[in-house]
């Protein structure tokens, strides 16, 4: 059950992270372009 719930819990702060990088990733390639 905790097992369960910790990826619950992780998932959702996974696709956050994820956001996240994908943002990063997008910025850091503008700026490497100019």
């Amino acid at each position: 059950m905790t097992r369960n719930r910790l990826t619950g819990v992780s998932s959702k702060g996974l696709s956050w992270c994820f956001k996240i990088y994908r943002a990063v990733c997008k910025v850091k390639c503008l700026i490497s372009h100019r």
